[in-house]
């Protein structure tokens, strides 16, 4: 049952008696969070489960560290009026707050056990089918079948429904051995600690297993043959609920040191540990106040500002970095908000932006332990985006919201204004550094590629693997799938591809940058693979798409010819085989006619709006208008924040209005192409 009423005091021994949905109640002796201590941060803990032994049936879902010494943890259905408390090392009472865990996005993955007998192995196909039909749409799902030596990858985490449908119908008959453990961790692994927090596994044709283990990270139902526990889409709907019913425990220590702690439910109690990189990721923030509300309802402290420190030495060699344009290395101390300060090495970002005064970085910070630096995203490498190319400092990150919407942007980005040695640099985009982001997103990654210029003859960059035999895999892969879309025969090289590519994903890319009239995208994408029933399958990733609404770089002597004039500043390789193949342009079309109803109006100034509310928040004060260099060059006036604001206003203003007229525009195009959906 999900805890019912209000959370109300107990008594003055730091605990909680459950009883609410919504609220929220602290408790301490003043009713305040409590300072952290000031001295060294927490002491490393050591590895393994953060969970070691729990009495009674409870199961604890997550153990996260927490600024100040805190920590959060996760509980799956406790018992309504049940009294929750948080004990330190020799019965200390911790502060702490309840609240529920709520969390729209997820993971759903099934495990399906094959049978040899034909028809109970398409029954189970079918119902492992259902499961993902019936999941909630803001999961990402995934798909393992049952093999001879293990656990086979069918399709890695996606939102793409339709191909894990595809892998899953596509599964022969054969037995196959149960085994939890690897499709368990992998689910537990994928995104990282800071990731989807409802992560749930279906297995499909077998009987239910006892799991006494008290730390469950991933909520696992099971589906057998007859099972008198309804449909499939029972179980799913079974697995919701007790979604719903999650509460997150947030609770700080009295002397702000994490250790060993015991966590009390009712009768129930649990002996708790954090693991050793827990330690690292919050070691920036051992010394911040730790508020126990903050940690029950994940109102983390993501930092506003940056601050790049030097010492002399350091500093002389980051202005010669500067002033030769070199992108060598460079040591710092990197502050985080109100965090201490994190020794990293540094360079400088981009190519065009070299040429900017307010220089792009990339940063890798030294020490164990992903740091959350935006929301939904934790790591410790990340690039700060001058975005001096980007007029008004909002088309970058506008177009990522809509390319994220479309499943073509799944890491995160968000403003900060960053200081050098204490001067105000102005606002700059933190965005995950893509490799990083795009491992951490799948459960089995084999490579990362950034396209580089195709008609220049520029080679593709093997982010990863970094080992000489790895990358030479990944090109020869990377490039066996674009020579298959420069020569495969027209009528039937869609298929092929599709094995190899999530081409509607690409496609809806294409259609995505021809309704926004991407100026220059060619060398603005990175291809991802992972390994898929022992063969690669590529995935996309737009990045840097700031030119839109603008006319096709080079003056379009590159861009792909289009009969009908659809298809807008396509140059890649890659794309030569939407107009050589009928079927694939076909599909280009659907997508792009459909764009018009699932971008609307209204969704784009939606989007607008949030991206001006979290620029505006950055872009606060006239200190940091005044270091916005490239707007100032255009009006000196800009120095005023108001006047800065009023004219990125205006800017903004224009894109929705080129979006609408681009609306119409394609509208007219597709009414008059002879291969448009009717």
């Amino acid at each position: 049952m999900r805890p019912r009423g209000i959370l109300s005091w107990l008594t003055l021994s730091f605990g909680i008696r459950l009883s609410g949905t919504a609220l929220l109640a602290s408790i301490g002796c003043s009713g305040e969070p409590e300072p952290a201590s000031t001295d060294a941060g927490p002491p490393a803990i050591d590895s393994g489960p953060p969970v070691s032994s729990c009495s009674g049936d409870l199961a604890v879902v997550q153990v996260a560290p927490w600024p100040g010494g805190g920590v959060q943890i996760v509980l799956s259905a406790p018992e309504p009026d049940a009294v929750v408390a948080v004990e330190g090392e020799g019965g200390d009472p911790w502060t702490t707050a309840v609240a529920p865990a709520d969390e729209g996005r997820g993971m759903t993955a099934v495990l399906i056990v094959g049978s040899a007998t034909p028809e109970v192995h398409s029954g189970r196909l079918a119902a492992a089918r259902d499961i993902v039909r019936a999941a909630s749409p803001a999961d990402r799902v995934a798909a393992w079948a049952a093999g001879a030596d293990g656990p086979v990858l069918l399709a890695d985490a996606t939102v793409e429904r339709e191909h894990v449908l595809d892998r899953i119908a596509s599964l022969p008959a054969g037995e196959g051995a149960l085994e939890l453990d690897g499709p368990r961790a992998a689910l537990a692994e994928v995104e990282g600690p800071w990731g989807a927090l409802h992560r749930t596994l279906f297995v499909v044709g077998a009987a239910p297993a006892e799991d006494g283990a008290p730390f469950r990270p991933v909520a696992t139902y099971f589906l057998a043959d007859g099972s008198p526990d309804g449909t499939a889409a029972d179980l799913v709907a079974r697995a919701a609920r007790d979604r719903d019913e999650l509460v997150r425990v947030g609770a700080c220590p009295p002397d702000g040191r994490v250790g060993p702690i015991a966590l009390r439910v009712g009768g129930s109690r649990c002996e708790l540990a954090l693991a050793a990189w827990a330690s690292g990721s919050m070691a920036h923030l051992a010394n911040a106040v730790c508020d126990p509300t903050a940690a029950a309802t994940d109102v983390f402290p993501f930092p506003r500002e940056i601050d790049l420190e030097f010492t002399d030495q350091e500093r002389a060699v980051f202005d010669d970095r500067v002033t030769t344009k070199s992108r060598e290395p460079f040591g710092a101390r990197i502050r985080l908000g109100d965090g201490e300060a994190i020794r990293a090495e540094a360079h400088l970002h981009g190519h065009t932006s070299l040429d900017c005064d307010r220089k792009s970085f990339s940063v890798n910070l030294e020490g164990n332990g992903p740091r959350r630096i935006v929301p939904g995203a934790a790591g410790d490498r990340f690039f700060l985006l001058s975005l001096c190319g980007d007029a008004g400092y909002f088309r970058f990150h506008f177009a990522n919201l809509l390319l994220r919407d479309l499943g073509l942007f799944p890491i995160h980005d968000g403003y900060v204004r960053l200081r050098i040695d204490g001067v105000n640099q102005g606002v700059y985009l933190l965005a995950e550094q893509p490799e990083q982001g795009l491992r951490r997103d799948l459960i089995a990654p084999r490579a990362v590629i950034r396209r580089r210029e195709d008609p220049d003859g520029q080679r593709p960059e093997v982010k990863f693997p970094d080992d000489e035999a790895g990358a030479a895999e990944a090109l020869d892969r990377y490039d066996e799938m674009v020579d298959l879309a420069l020569a495969g025969e027209p009528d039937s090289v869609g298929e092929t591809l599709a094995g190899m590519l999530d081409l509607d994903a690409y496609l809806r890319w294409l259609a995505l940058a021809t309704f926004l009239r991407v100026g220059d995208y060619v060398d603005e994408a990175f291809f991802y693979a992972a390994e898929e029933d022992g063969a690669w399958y590529f995935r996309t990733m737009a990045w840097d798409t700031k030119d839109i609404y603008e006319g096709c770089h080079h003056q379009g002597r590159w861009a792909i010819e289009d009969p009908c004039g659809v298809l807008y500043c396509a140059e890649a390789d890659l794309d030569d085989v939407v107009v050589r193949a009928p079927a694939i342009y076909e599909r280009f079309l659907s997508l792009v006619s459909e764009l018009p109803d699932r971008l609307a109006a209204e969704l784009l100034r939606e989007a607008m709006d949030r991206v001006r509310t979290e620029l505006w928040d950055a872009l606060a004060d006239d200190e940091t208008a005044a270091a916005m260099t490239e707007l100032l060059a255009t009006d000196p006036a800009a120095a005023d924040a108001d006047v800065a604001r009023a004219i990125i206003r205006a800017m903004m203003d224009d894109v929705l209005d080129a979006a609408e007229s681009r609306r119409s525009e394609l509208g007219a195009i597709l009414a008059s192409c002879p291969e448009a959906p009717r």
